[in-house]
């Protein structure tokens, strides 16, 4: 009997597989696990908007204003979100697995799976 070491949702990490809805994967088929951090929304189109705005502004209203609007509209784009992925190493090549803007779930799913690598190790 396998331990559990995560479950959440239709997510479930045994010591011997790692379940993903209705796709299974067995521990001992991944060779390493690693999160891709992938970029938020269209930050650079919207980079290029706050600076096309900010001139705007300093040539029409007032250069302070413009430079306030510059970094208020710079911190909000920075502060989007970005998607983070799960990425299983196997033989065949990257597989990837799960992705969400929720980082402490993809962080918890790698712990749990590097647990099993860990079990697996020491039952060898």
């Amino acid at each position: 009997m396998s331990n559990v070491n995560f479950t959440s949702g239709a997510i479930r990490v045994t010591d011997s597989a790692a379940v993903f809805g209705s796709v299974t994967y067995q521990i001992s088929s991944i060779g390493s696990v690693s999160i891709k951090q992938d970029p938020g929304g269209f930050g650079t189109a919207l980079m290029f908007a706050d600076i096309v705005f900010s001139i705007y502004i300093w040539i029409t209203i007032s250069f302070l204003f413009g430079i306030v609007i510059f970094f208020g509209l710079g911190f909000a784009i920075a502060m989007i979100p970005s998607k983070s992925t799960l990425v299983f190493r196997t033989s065949s090549g990257d597989v990837h697995v799960f992705s969400s803007y929720d980082k402490a779930l993809i962080a918890q799913i790698k712990g749990a799976i590097e647990q099993a690598f860990a079990n697996r190790g020491s039952l060898q």
